[in-house]
């Protein structure tokens, strides 16, 4: 493990004091009431906790994935401490749980190694896999509830998930599956669309009255959909339709467009990546920041949220080999008993 070198010259107040106790509590805290728990040990290897509610015990089950692990601080050594968190459904990972079981904010001491990112990214995705499951297994009936209307595109409907932009590794891996997702679907039939109206023209710093009907209408389209509002996603589209600075001209000139690196774009295009494992069957996009609602913001400071959706095909078979009527009340243990059986071989169950 890579050791913290400290400046001997910096006054230790500079540091901030970490409370043991305190860190400890916190890890007790997640390991009976956080639903997954991923645990690492010294080697990096990956030990999974799910607690699920009990019939007859009254506990408390918090919709976040933590990962437990060892670390350093200051070259002190700590054999377990927060080292993510990720909040689902409503939760937003490191803040105060209404309930009070998470009475103040958390914040990692310890930054995760690469080590730990790989070996904990891959319990991540089976996390939100089961979670995601057990969520549209509740539902009763398929009806609006189960599509979210994109544009002219409806997918099938996940649950929402969100991180702390802090965690850049992970952000930044979701970032790029957020970019992927559009980039298989809804982004070359657009693409395809700019490229054959711009077919005809060229590049030579137009004025706004120069430019052709054509150009213009790309301008206005592109105006109205969502990637005007997503640079990220405006430049990836830009390069895909490998016109990118006429593009940006026609922006610049008709909708006083500056278009500028934020961010999203500084980690996807400029910061290094690390390749991590995925599953083709989960896609995940961005959702756009809501607007303010009586002066209350709808997402946490700091945090982004996510929507995990399933591949249709893949979702599919798998609830049709599955009873989907469920009472109100049902527990996580009896859905993976379901799920086991709707599969001939129980090694293909994803539980």
């Amino acid at each position: 493990m890579e050791h913290v070198v400290v400046d001997t010259q910096v006054s230790r107040r500079s540091y901030p004091r970490i409370q043991k106790n305190r860190l400890a509590r916190d890890v007790v805290k997640h390991r009976n009431h956080s639903r997954f728990v991923i645990i690492l040990d010294d080697e990096n290897k990956p030990s999974l906790i799910e607690n699920q509610p009990v019939e007859g015990i009254s506990r408390e089950i918090i919709p976040l994935i933590a990962v437990i692990g060892p670390g350093e601080y200051l070259g002190q050594y700590i054999s377990e401490t927060i080292l993510l968190e990720i909040g689902l459904k409503r939760t937003r990972p490191y803040r105060p749980t209404l309930s009070g079981t998470f009475s103040r904010e958390r914040e990692p001491v310890c930054e995760i190694s690469p080590e730990q990112q790989q070996a904990a990214f891959p319990i991540i995705l089976e996390c939100l896999e089961k979670h995601l499951l057990e969520t549209r297994a509740r539902w009763t009936s398929k009806s609006s509830r189960w599509f979210v209307s994109f544009g002219a595109y409806q997918v099938e409907k996940g649950v929402q998930i969100s991180v702390h932009k802090r965690d850049r590794w992970l952000y930044r891996e979701l970032l790029f599956q957020h970019m992927r997702y559009f980039q298989s679907t809804h982004l070359p039939k657009f693409a395809k669309w700019i490229k054959d109206r711009l077919k005809t023209s060229k590049f030579n710093r137009y004025s706004p009255r120069q430019y052709g009907p054509k150009a213009r209408q790309v301008g206005e389209e592109i105006r109205r959909s969502r990637y005007f509002r997503e640079p990220l996603l405006l430049e990836t589209l830009m390069r895909m339709t490998g016109r990118a600075d006429l593009i940006r001209s026609i922006l610049s000139d008709l909708h006083n467009h500056i278009h500028t690196l934020d961010e999203e774009m500084e980690l996807v295009y400029i910061d290094p990546y690390a390749s991590f494992p995925q599953k083709d069957h989960l896609w995940f996009y961005k959702t756009l920041d809501q607007p303010a609602e009586n002066g209350f913001k709808l997402q946490a400071k700091g945090c982004a949220r996510f929507e995990v959706i399933p591949e249709t095909s893949w979702i599919s078979e798998i609830e049709s080999r599955v009873h989907i009527h469920f009472p109100s009340e049902f527990s996580a243990e009896e859905f993976q008993e379901q799920m086991r059986r709707g599969f001939e071989n129980e090694e293909d169950c994803p539980f």
